[in-house]
């Protein structure tokens, strides 16, 4: 029976391609990841100076309950930022990526073997490598949309924190 090399080419240049979609995704996690992470490091530091540059020029005289919702709000915003933040940094974190061998090894296979076999070996090797990929990219992008969620529920909180620093300074 004769073998279709053609197949077995196409094969091979499909999971390639697969591949490189997959650390392409990879990356672009990564990108996003670096910027979300700059984003909220500015965020939360503008958020740090406003509410302590408030609370130094807090007038005495606030209502006490206000005051204390002001200040559990405050620090559940902080602590929501923070959360994300650890959620963004957590995406980085360094982790073994999957990468095709080039060592002796590989060239003696190519050597010894028929270009049938080398498609083949090759395609499991990129198939092997891309079910990698998808799982370390399903972590980042889990980790990614946790970290949005919180950034949101921190935005909302921060919204209430300015309405209260506005009503505190009017009452």
């Amino acid at each position: 029976m004769a073998v279709d090399r053609d197949k077995f080419k196409a094969l091979y240049e499909y999971q390639k391609t697969q591949f490189d979609e997959e650390k392409t995704r990879y990356s672009k996690l990564e990108d996003k990841a670096a910027k979300f992470l700059t984003s909220l490091t500015v965020v939360i530091s503008a958020f740090t100076l406003i509410v302590g540059k408030f609370v130094e020029n807090m007038p005495q005289d606030t209502n006490c309950i206000l005051k204390w919702f002001f200040f559990i709000i405050t620090v559940l915003t902080f602590f929501c930022f923070c959360s994300a933040w650890s959620c963004i940094f957590r995406t980085m974190k360094l982790r073994d990526v999957p990468k095709m061998s080039s060592d002796l090894a590989t060239i003696d296979f190519f050597l010894d073997n028929s270009l049938d076999s080398v498609y083949w070996e090759r395609a499991q090797k990129y198939c092997q490598a891309i079910d990698l990929y998808r799982i370390q990219n399903k972590d980042k992008t889990d980790l990614m949309s946790k970290g949005y969620m919180e950034i949101t529920f921190a935005s909302w909180l921060f919204v209430v924190s300015i309405c209260l620093m506005v009503i505190i300074k009017l009452v």
